[in-house]
């Protein structure tokens, strides 16, 4: 009678036990998802929405203005620097798509 109770305990103890550790597998497991989404919505909304630009002073009579995923513009005195810029985009991204 006794070693019956045991084995009823120790059954219900494991069952318990792997309850437990499949509910926090699925909780971590959701909390890493929302994480990894929020963070990829932020990333596009600051990269696509707001379109930041990062302004570089040059020593070649204007200025360098760097936006995200890759758009270079120019605004200065040197039309040729631009003209380069924009062959050199057009290079790199055609060697991009092969």
């Amino acid at each position: 009678m006794v070693m019956l109770i045991v084995v009823v305990v120790m059954v219900v103890v494991v069952v318990v036990v792997s309850l437990v550790v499949v509910l926090v597998v699925l909780v971590v497991v959701v909390v890493v998802v929302v994480v990894v989404v929020v963070v990829v919505v932020v990333v596009v909304v600051v990269h696509v929405v707001v379109d930041l630009e990062i302004k570089v002073d040059t020593s070649l009579g204007g200025h360098l203005f760097l936006r995200p995923i890759g758009k270079i513009s120019w605004k200065g005195d040197n039309p040729s620097l631009s003209q380069r810029l924009c062959r050199y985009r057009f290079i790199s991204e055609a060697r991009k798509r092969g």
